[in-house]
């Protein structure tokens, strides 16, 4: 399933703002692209807002690659892989 035109994600744990969406039901994720992809992260500790080229969210996890930009009140990242756990709010960058 594809969705295109400005296609936005929003749940108490993300806001996430691309060009076009893909649904893959076999791997039961969602997968967005756009130039850039503009996201809001929403965690216990803090918020992180930045862009990527691609995102794809599984049932837990976010993914961010394709040189991403992370920037919070007190901090900026980079990277080209950047996941984050719904769940346990932690973030790995690589």
């Amino acid at each position: 399933i594809e969705f295109s035109k400005n296609v936005v994600f929003r749940s108490r744990s993300f806001e996430i703002f691309g060009e076009i969406a893909e649904y893959d039901r076999g791997m039961d994720q969602i997968k967005i692209k756009g130039s850039p992809v503009k996201f809001k992260i929403i965690s216990k500790e803090t918020s992180f807002n930045g862009f990527s080229n691609i995102i794809i969210i599984n049932e837990n996890e976010i993914t961010i690659s394709g040189d991403a930009s992370l920037e919070s009140d007190s901090s900026k990242i980079k990277g080209e892989f950047v996941q984050f756990n719904i769940s346990s709010g932690e973030l790995n960058i690589n």
